[in-house]
């Protein structure tokens, strides 16, 4: 535990404190009470909403879903990271969906698929008569070329850019295509579905009458919503399709909202006021949620893994980009970083106890390459030993107050107590004599500093969200060859020689030997500061509406079809 002069139990109560009084409407905070419209909603365990009768329990027919705002604000597909295409999910499609309960693949655009023997080519048979709203026609092959296309622009960022950059796409006809891979690929179900993001499909007449910015004012979908408005920072208004959605699905609600507020005691004072119906509300506050009559829902799947990338890890190929003079380049820091952390305090403090350890973050029990010892070591080799990690530094030429470090603290979708967490943090390093700089800083800002490797003066928090399979992590954060989507999390010779064998190889034993050969590498070398791993979790009031959140998704929130009035 942290000494008596540094205690995190104080630093939570204060933070619920803070939010307590002005959700209550005290204080001076000027945002306390927000401007979306009051509104009444619930969704329930079925698949769909189709199968709803009755009305609101309200005369209101919008639901209001309050959320920290989006790091980029845009419907533009190439122009951000995977973390904002949950606002894409209302009004557009993918070509698989996810079942809410399961997250497993099932029809969506495509109403069936195949994979060939060598899972180089995955096809995918469209279904006919789907139409884009705005009346920009049917959806075709073409459609899907074109939005492949966009996420391959030279100037896209998208996460995935890489995977796509080596396929080739063959129309077979108006509603069949054929995706070709370079090398055997057998996350297809993955990447086609929510669970990846990039295949919501956008209109190429759209494109080729109105073009970016088309996409800017009223992007076309395919959903049971479509746009309405966007407000820059501060809302998106949705309204449901005039035109039977090709699903089934029709939402309990003719209007969602997404209401931006980056403060969680305002999202808080939202929720207790009516304003809004649910809310991503950070954990240390959903005690108090709760006692005023307030629901949390947690996700069917698991949804994210935590932790810290540390700038300057780029040990491959003699990368021009290391510098040895960078503290935690030393294996010994790196260890001494994680074992100044108390994992079971920050867990039950910070997250309520509603958290696990991330053993080792990128691999999972349920994928490839997991190794159990993993687990079994983790306490001895990372556990909480505060003079251990004194220790450490000391052996690595670091005494107290000699290491600076700068940790840059930003909000993604599913981590509002990020800040909280930086604060618990600094507290954890200081006290075994490193000195911690909080430096609040947007992800579209650190993302690319990251990315180009100027990034060495410290280390930023992150997520794996949803827990990704061992082969799109390694190829999408550690590896540097051909195909890599060059983030540069942590590199090294030893991944990099590994990777391309375990890509081409569709013997499950190879590819299982090979991707634990990885993650012991990982392992043993320390080569990030883990944390934990949770469910997604959301703030609801209970009168008004009721989701089965699967917890898929890049962000943890999709199926907001789904959601449906208490009734």
């Amino acid at each position: 535990m942290l000494n008596q002069l540094r205690p995190l139990g104080l630093l939570i109560a204060v933070a619920a404190l803070s939010a307590f009084v002005i959700a209550c409407g005290g204080g001076d905070d000027p945002t306390a009470t927000a401007s979306a419209a009051p509104s009444s909603g619930t969704a329930t365990a079925e698949p769909t909403a189709a199968e709803a009768t009755g009305e609101p329990s309200t005369g209101d027919d919008r639901v209001v879903v309050t959320l920290a705002p989006p790091h980029v604000e845009t419907f533009r597909p190439w122009a951000s990271t995977w973390g904002f295409y949950f606002q894409h999910d209302p009004f557009m499609d993918t070509l698989l969906r996810n079942d809410p309960n399961t997250a497993s693949a099932i029809p969506g655009l495509a109403e069936a698929w195949e994979v060939s023997s060598d899972f180089t080519t995955w096809t995918m048979h469209l279904r006919e008569d789907v139409q884009f709203h705005d009346d920009w026609g049917e959806l075709t092959a073409r459609d899907v070329v074109h939005t492949v296309d966009l996420i391959t622009r030279e100037d896209s960022i998208d996460d995935f850019k890489a995977i796509w950059d080596g396929t080739t796409l063959e129309v077979v006809n108006d509603h069949e295509l054929n995706i070709h891979f370079e090398d055997p690929f057998l996350d297809g179900e993955i990447l086609f579905s929510q669970r990846q993001g990039d295949t919501y499909i956008f209109s190429v007449a759209q494109w080729e009458s109105e073009g970016a910015e088309g996409l800017d004012a009223k992007p076309a979908g395919t959903g049971p919503y479509e746009v309405a408005e966007r407000r820059l920072g501060e809302s998106i208004l949705y309204t449901e399709w005039d035109q039977p959605h090709w699903s089934g699905v029709d939402p309990d609600f003719s209007e969602l909202e997404f209401a931006f507020a980056s403060e969680n005691s305002t999202r808080l004072a939202m929720l207790r006021t009516g304003e809004a119906q649910i809310g991503d509300i950070s954990p240390e506050l959903h005690s108090d949620a709760v006692q005023h009559g307030l629901e949390v829902l947690t996700s069917e799947q698991v949804n994210m893994q935590t932790n810290i990338w540390l700038g300057g890890l780029w040990f491959a190929d003699d990368d021009p980009a290391l510098d040895m003079n960078v503290p935690w380049t030393d294996v010994r820091v790196r260890q001494a970083m994680n074992k100044a952390i108390d994992r079971d305090e920050l867990i039950e403090e910070v997250y309520n106890g509603r958290a696990s350890k991330n053993i080792i973050h990128g691999w999972y029990p349920l994928h490839e390459g997991w190794n159990p010892e993993w687990a079994e070591r983790f306490d001895e080799e990372y556990g909480y030993d505060p003079q251990g990690a004194r220790d450490l530094l000391e052996a690595a030429g670091y005494g107290p107050g000699e290491m600076e470090f700068v940790l840059y603290v930003f909000v993604l979708g599913g981590q509002s107590e990020n800040p909280l967490v930086a604060e618990a943090l600094q507290l954890y390093w200081e006290d075994v004599g490193i000195d911690v700089e909080l430096r609040n800083l947007e992800w579209d800002q650190v993302h690319p500093m990251q990315r180009e490797q100027e990034l060495k003066d410290g280390g930023f928090i992150i997520r794996n969200q949803p827990i990704r399979t061992t082969q799109e992590f390694i190829r999408n954060t550690l590896y540097t060859g051909p195909g890599s989507a060059e983030l540069r999390m942590y590199t090294h010779d030893f991944i990099d020689e590994r990777f391309p064998q375990y890509l081409d190889s569709t013997d499950l034993n190879e590819r299982d030997q090979l991707a634990r050969e990885m993650g012991n590498h990982m392992f043993e070398n320390f080569t990030d500061i883990r944390l934990v791993q949770k469910f997604r979790e959301l703030v609801v009031d209970p009168n008004e509406v009721e989701w089965v959140i699967p917890g898929v998704g890049p962000s943890g929130l999709m199926h907001f079809r789904h959601i449906q009035a208490v009734r």
